[in-house]
């Protein structure tokens, strides 16, 4: 008796943890799917991504995440917790669109898209799966440069303390972008942080010598008339059942490939690795 009841408890058991994982639309695959077929930013600079996220691929692993390339499993992003997509040169078909859109369809899954800045990267792809899919984030053709908030004395790689309270945010106190483009937000879609108010950009349609009415003007000798910050550079929307994370750099979260630091890698700069383990967790 003692026995065929164990046996039964054991059964419920089983059950209730398969039925669980099947039917709670909150319990997400500890699944990665990051994209690298789409020529994504010129092949990472020839590095090839799994070089590029080695770092990144080490940390979501030690967190107890599979994580997978389109180059190595194919296009199915549906099939995945959490999907990838830094700086597609190759624009996406309808059929990859829509399997985005399915992927998006289901319970809290998560988008992570990573822009670059303008002319280096045409973040128009990265439009065009956003408009897609019905979302009020854009990517601007924009290069940010920041001369007094910066890391390594780069004003184009500007750091970024102004976050907005929210779960993706919690924990950070400054951030380093390699590089970056600014985000515009409408609708639902809301900004997480901003540049500094002494920001600034050179928009690619004025021209040098032109002026720009209305806002505060800076003189920039490489690239001509500036436009002065804050700028959005992280944004996020929830988009039907899923959520979507926007960054206006891929390289903050990426191996120093280029051999830029002295030492560690871009994911490692100041709270980079914590903002995308906040974006995985939120």
């Amino acid at each position: 008796m003692k026995k065929r009841i164990m046996i039964l408890i054991s059964l419920v058991v089983i059950m209730f943890l398969v039925s669980s994982c099947i039917l709670n639309p909150f319990v997400v695959p500890k699944t990665v799917l990051i994209d690298d077929t789409h020529n994504n930013s010129k092949n990472f600079d020839g590095f090839g991504g799994t070089a590029f996220f080695a770092k990144l691929t080490s940390v979501l692993q030690a967190m107890g995440y599979t994580v997978s390339f389109t180059s190595s499993v194919g296009f199915f992003p549906e099939n995945y917790g959490y999907f990838v997509v830094a700086a597609p040169v190759t624009s996406y078909s309808g059929a990859d669109l829509t399997k985005v859109s399915s992927f998006l369809s289901k319970s809290n899954r998560k988008l992570i898209l990573l822009g670059e800045w303008f002319t280096y990267y045409d973040n128009s792809n990265l439009n065009n799966i956003l408009s897609f899919l019905g979302s009020g984030i854009t990517f601007n053709n924009e290069k940010i440069k920041d001369n007094s908030n910066n890391y390594n004395s780069i004003n184009y790689w500007p750091t970024v303390t102004n976050f907005v309270t929210h779960p993706v945010t919690t924990g950070l106190s400054s951030i380093a972008l390699i590089a970056t483009t600014s985000l515009s937000v409408s609708g639902n879609a809301f900004a997480l942080a901003y540049t500094s108010a002494v920001s600034y950009l050179t928009p690619p349609l004025l021209l040098s010598g032109t002026s720009a009415e209305g806002s505060s003007e800076l003189l920039d000798k490489e690239d001509g008339i500036v436009i002065s910050g804050p700028f959005v550079v992280v944004a996020a929307e929830s988009i039907m059942s899923g959520k979507v994370v926007a960054v206006g750099d891929a390289t903050i979260f990426a191996n120093d490939v280029y051999g830029s630091l002295a030492s560690g890698e871009f994911l490692d700069i100041q709270n980079n690795k914590q903002l995308f383990i906040n974006m995985i967790n939120w």
